[in-house]
């Protein structure tokens, strides 16, 4: 019996370590910007029978960025389409790392999100049921995990996009902003640089938030002390720092580098 218990050990070890091997390998190709690579190593490994979490909300995240790459509409909704497959059936995981399971939840509902944006639904009367769906997802990725920056991120994005009808609020967008930001981690540098993008598109100044006084007891205040514009011009500021102190940035970072400098040279 102990041979066999021993012997079962060995095996899930051994298991463990090839999956860590797999999420290394492509982490490390995502990080060189070679997410086609990443996406194909994925697929070989994923098993909706015996899925590995990991592996799942992976695909679709490397299903995503392969999109950001692809013109072709239908070559795009193929891929968001793989996103959600891989991840949207396995919900019901519920003894795997919070954070692997936050992850899950987002990565469908950036390839879903996407997905019907290209479809136009967001400007048709669906737009009705799926968005509050959305806005529900995020909620449910911030249940299992507080800390989880993506899913302000996307909360912050959606509110500033959507109308108020649908849950767009360019007060709480902010706060969203800032709790991203609060929990970031390696994506700091990319929500640093959205948020300033949409603070300067706000472009409320301190008296306009004034106005709002009600609501100015959140924890977030450090959004409502400056203009949005001059706000949003130290955001990128503290984006570029970030970039120039990287010995080994990420490709993905490289590009923002670039849309960060031009960015800048719009407030001279």
């Amino acid at each position: 019996m102990k041979a066999i218990i021993s012997g079962l050990l060995l095996f899930f070890c051994i298991l463990f370590s090839y999956t860590e091997d797999i999420i290394k390998t492509t982490d490390k190709l995502e990080y060189e910007g070679k997410y086609r690579d990443a996406l194909n190593i994925l697929r070989e490994h994923f098993n909706s029978m015996s899925p590995d979490i990991k592996i799942c909300w992976r695909i679709a995240r490397a299903a995503f960025l392969v999109s950001e790459e692809t013109n072709e509409k239908s070559r795009k909704m193929e891929l968001f389409e793989e996103g959600i497959n891989a991840t949207k059936p396995f919900f019901n995981i519920t003894d795997a790392d919070k954070r692997d399971r936050a992850e899950l939840i987002h990565w469908y509902a950036v390839n879903y999100a996407s997905r019907i944006k290209s479809l136009g639904i967001f400007g048709g009367k669906e737009s009705l049921n799926i968005v509050p769906e959305i806005f529900k997802l995020m909620d449910k990725c911030l249940a299992i995990d507080p800390a989880y920056a993506g899913a302000y991120l996307f909360k912050a994005k959606l509110q500033a996009e959507v109308p108020f009808f649908l849950g767009g609020d360019k007060f709480e967008m902010a706060n969203n902003y800032a709790l991203a930001l609060k929990y970031a981690e390696k994506e700091k540098m990319v929500i640093l640089a959205d948020a300033a993008k949409a603070l300067a598109k706000r472009n409320w100044d301190v008296t306009k938030k004034a106005h709002k006084a009600d609501r100015l007891k959140s924890e977030n205040y450090a959004f409502n002390k400056l203009d949005d514009m001059v706000y949003s011009y130290n955001l990128l500021i503290e984006a570029k720092k970030i970039y120039e102190n990287k010995q080994n940035p990420a490709e993905q970072e490289k590009i923002l580098y670039k849309e960060i400098l031009k960015l800048l040279e719009e407030y001279k």
